[in-house]
């Protein structure tokens, strides 16, 4: 198939590819070695993968591809590419892979992959590349870089890559490195412990001791990478500090190969001598096998040795030993084993009924090697006669599934290092009817159930050293009296109730409680007595120490408490006595206390503010309707007006009444109007206002008050209103009356007032 000059239509190609099944439901696209030219814009918006290698594209533009948002995988194998233009990939930005293998690529711009934000793969082999130092920048995603058979001569990253935290795939291979020093690996060290490194064929003459230290690497491939076997050894002797799961070395397949008899040859990458693998023991009669430190990575063949009663892969911590699939397959002819330690080994998964065939197993030992439970509740079946179990650091999260169902010999259990989900821990427990030693350290545990211990009543030994609980209110149920030695050193515990303390078990003589946040005050001096009488039972007494002092709880002055105690409930009875006279004081004088707030807060004089209105009325309720029927209609309808502030009208809603008061009415009015009726006499807040716009204009020095006597008041109740009978006395007041001509003078007398200035 061609494609020349748009005689043939892409869909006619497209029919001719699903006949030929190399188009799959639209998704996949294969029309590798077809001689186009150019990527056509009829393909389906639905592909996923493309496949255009082996075709003619010697430039790639912004425009190269059609908008294909659904394309995650393209292939552009030796498609003569030589120039690759800034966001050539920007209509297929959501790649994963991209595969440029072998075009002769010699310019890059510097911003064609800033697009390919999710981009995981690149593969960029045998396209003449001489450096590392690509601008990708922005392909934070990055898993696999694929740079193979180029002119790379070092291996350094730029230091960008140091963020790629999903980055796990270097491979460098058939490039010219031959020198590699420590600055050529700092982000290689940076970037974590899941990478794989791939030296292969290349010449590599020196390695610069330390380049490699405290770089753990998942795999590490240099095969036929050294040129000569001098250079070899020295390079090797380099690697000195550094991790790796799985090593490939040597030569291919065809190549010279290198017969070593010097056994110090590997000295410088193995510390000690190890044994890769044992397909046979020849020992029919062996009891006992012990397998110090080596690097086994599998269990050696034991199963024709009958009388095995002691199986230890102990203290493997130079050891790769990975068990997919354990353990009863290994053990189908060793019926008599009674001990078995996988202890510090690198992980072991556990199948269905891993121990089946193991009815003597007494001791269990795999502590520190990483297990893979496939199924919980078959994970120790058929041990019935196990009495000894440490599977502490072995990264289990325990469920609700009874993994100690009918272990009902079990004397110690050691889960010390693993975590629980939820209150696992409420359940786990409850059938180990013999269990005496209990190792819970260091598992995060925050608190613990008072059911966790239903069944458990032999228990003598009890470690929960390093979590983060707080009350140890579990100590008081009787399933633990037969607790001897309790350890929970380096937890949160602040204090331990009075009824806690009184219900401890009667057999408890080691106690440790050292490294815990003590509360030492005086709320808590039952707990401090408990501590400071007690001390030949708590282990390391002088390590207790009060959470905000550097003093220790032993120390603590109870003494102090009792005079301190006495001391504040005095102070108490006197605080509450006040506060109740002073509230009874705050009822009785609230608008005098409002009343001297206000004086305190000083006043503006007139030159300060502009008045809003010409008169500010103070009167009651009552006379409502005189204010608005007399007073307003001859004032405010009056030539000129006169603008009055009525409380009921010109208040601001949401605002204070006092608030009110002062800055509309007193402050933002020229003059004050006081119609004085007996109503008037018995309101509060006609008094309080009445005695507001006296304060102000005592302080100004100015008769601007007019007062007006509604209707007759007895002398004796003026008295009742601060200064108003004093006020009566000293200053002109006007009195209505509903005679006709008196009236009128009333009006002209009221107006003359208030406009005079």
């Amino acid at each position: 198939l061609s494609m020349h000059h748009g005689n043939v239509r892409w869909k006619q190609i497209t029919s001719l590819l699903k006949q030929k099944g190399e188009v799959t439901d639209n998704m996949e696209y294969s029309c590798s070695g077809r001689n186009l030219t150019h990527i056509p814009n009829s393909l389906p918006f639905t592909v996923m993968s493309l496949d255009f290698s082996f075709n003619f594209l010697s430039s790639l533009h912004k425009c190269a591809f059609p908008v294909l948002v659904n394309l995650q995988v393209l292939d552009l194998t030796r498609c003569h590419i030589k120039h690759i233009e800034n966001d050539t990939f920007y209509n297929v930005k959501n790649l994963t892979t991209l595969i440029l293998t072998g075009n002769p690529i010699t310019y890059f711009g510097p911003g064609c992959l800033n697009s390919l934000h999710n981009l995981q793969r690149l593969v960029l082999v045998d396209v003449g590349l001489s450096s590392l130092q690509l601008q990708m920048n922005n392909l934070t995603k990055l898993q696999e870089l694929r740079v193979g058979t180029n002119n790379i001569q070092s291996m350094s990253l730029p230091p960008f890559m140091s963020t790629f935290k999903d980055f796990s795939l270097l491979d460098l291979h058939a490039n010219n490195i031959s020198i590699i020093k420590t600055d050529d690996t700092v982000v290689l060290r940076e970037i974590g412990r899941n990478m794989t490194l791939i030296l292969s064929r290349n010449l590599l003459l020196h390695i610069e001791p330390g380049a490699f230290k405290d770089i753990y690497l998942k795999e590490f491939h240099i095969q036929s990478s050294f040129v000569s076997l001098n250079a070899q050894k020295e390079c090797l002797e380099a690697l000195t500090g550094l991790s790796v799961d799985k090593l490939f070395i040597g030569s291919y397949r065809m190549q010279w190969k290198v017969k070593v008899s010097n056994g110090s040859y590997l000295d410088g990458l193995l510390k000690k001598g190890y044994i890769k693998s044992m397909e046979y023991i020849p020992f029919h009669r062996l009891k006992e096998l012990y397998l110090g430190p080596t690097t086994l990575s599998a269990v050696p063949l034991i199963s024709h040795i009958p009388s095995l009663e002691k199986l230890v892969f102990v203290d493997l911590s130079g050891n790769f030993l990975i068990l997919k699939d354990c353990c009863s397959q290994f053990f189908q002819r060793t019926p008599n084993i009674h001990y078995m330690n996988f202890s510090q080994n690198t992980e072991i998964g556990i199948a269905d009924k891993p121990f089946s065939g193991l009815d003597l197993l007494e001791v269990l030992d795999l502590h520190r090697t990483k297990l893979v439970l496939v199924f919980y509740f078959g994970f120790l079946h058929g041990l019935k006669n196990l009495k000894y179990l440490d599977i502490s650091y072995t990264s289990i999260t325990f469920t609700r599934q009874m993994i100690f169902q009918n272990l009902n010999n079990l004397t110690v259990l050691k889960m010390a290092g693993n975590s629980f989900h939820g209150d696992a821990l409420s359940y786990l427990l409850q059938n180990l009817t013999c269990l005496e030693v209990l190792a819970l350290s260091h598992c995060g545990i925050e608190e613990i159930s008072r059911r966790s211990f239903i069944g458990t009543q032999k228990i003598r030994y009890l470690y929960l050293s390093q979590n983060k609980l707080m009350i140890l209110d579990f100590l008081a149920l009787p399933n633990l009296k037969q607790l001897t030695s309790l350890y929970v050193d380096k937890n949160s515990i602040t204090s331990i109730p009075l009824h806690v303390l009184q219900k401890l078990p009667t057999n408890l003589s080691e106690f440790d409680l050292s490294s815990n946040p003590i509360d030492c005050s005086c709320s808590q001096t039952d707990f401090i007595w408990w501590i400071i009488h007690n001390q030949n039972m708590l282990k390391q007494p002088e390590n207790i120490f009060c959470k905000t002092t550097d003093f220790r709880a032993t120390d603590f002055d109870i003494d102090s408490c009792v005079h301190k105690k006495r001391l504040t409930i005095v102070l108490s009875v006197c605080f509450v006595t006040v506060v109740v006279l002073l509230s009874f004081l705050v009822y009785r004088f609230q608008f005098y206390l409002q009343y001297c707030s206000i004086l305190l807060r000083g006043y503006r004089s007139p030159g300060q503010q502009e008045c809003s209105y010409d008169a500010f009325v103070i009167f009651s309720s009552y006379d409502e309707v005189w204010v608005m029927n007399e007073l307003m209609e001859n004032l405010e309808n009056s030539v000129p007006p006169i603008q009055l502030c009525l409380h009921m009208r010109d208040f601001q809603a949401g605002k204070s009444i006092a608030s009110n008061i002062i800055d509309e009415g007193i402050m933002g009015s020229r003059k004050i109007i006081v119609v004085v009726s007996q109503h008037f006499i018995d309101s509060a807040w006609c008094r309080f206002e009445f005695e507001l716009a006296q304060s102000r204009f005592m302080m100004e020095r100015s008769a601007n008050i007019i007062i007006i006597i509604l209707e007759d008041v007895e002398e004796r109740k003026t008295k009742k209103v601060f200064e108003l009978h004093k006020h009566l006395k000293k200053n002109t007041y006007l009195k209505w009356s509903r005679d006709p001509l008196s009236n009128m003078r009333f009006w002209m007398r009221l107006r003359k007032a208030i406009l005079d200035h």
